[in-house]
């Protein structure tokens, strides 16, 4: 008898642990190819025309700005701009009209501090960004940004696991 209810034990152990659902593994290039279709869609049926950066990221350059700022050290980097961050549902997770200012010494690492796709829309071409010498005073652009560039996997705030972003940008100021 003790040998039988050893036997159902093990029996129900294992049917508990081969029953338990592990989460699959984050794939970070199948979730891009993902998003991917989604913006392509989202820019249709919303008739906006953008371009698609190398990186995946999809923008709309209204305007490159003046100056000439090199954006050498993303670290001592300080930007103040007017922005709205949505999700492609139209909700609007984050704006701010009167402009803020992200850099030191809010944010000790500077422009580092920002999602990847805010990087990307700021840093000249040479340094992976989309305008020729950065974003500069005045400009202003709207990204529609993969989730591998903006919060990934990782839901923060309203915004939920593996979103795609809708931002407009207007920088006004760029500084070191």
């Amino acid at each position: 008898m003790k040998f039988l209810k050893l036997i159902l034990a093990m029996l129900m152990i294992t049917i508990i642990i081969s029953s338990c659902k592990k989460e699959p593994a984050y794939d970070a290039e199948k979730q891009l190819a993902a998003d991917e279709v989604t913006i392509k869609a989202f820019l249709a049926n919303n008739n906006i025309t953008a371009q698609r950066h190398e990186s995946g990221i999809y923008y709309v350059l209204t305007s490159p700005g003046t100056g000439s700022y090199p954006y050498s050290d993303l670290n001592t980097t300080s930007i103040t701009v007017k922005y709205s961050g949505k999700l492609l549902s139209g909700h609007e997770f984050d704006s701010n009209t009167t402009g803020v200012t992200f850099g030191p010494p809010q944010f000790p690492n500077g422009l580092n501090n920002l999602i990847d796709a805010w990087k990307v829309a700021m840093a000249p071409k040479a340094d992976g960004g989309i305008v020729e010498g950065g974003l500069q005073n005045g400009g202003r652009i709207r990204i529609i940004t993969p989730s591998l560039y903006g919060y990934g996997p990782n839901p923060t705030g309203s915004i939920p696991a593996n979103s795609i972003l809708d931002f407009d940008i207007e920088l006004i100021e760029v500084k070191n």
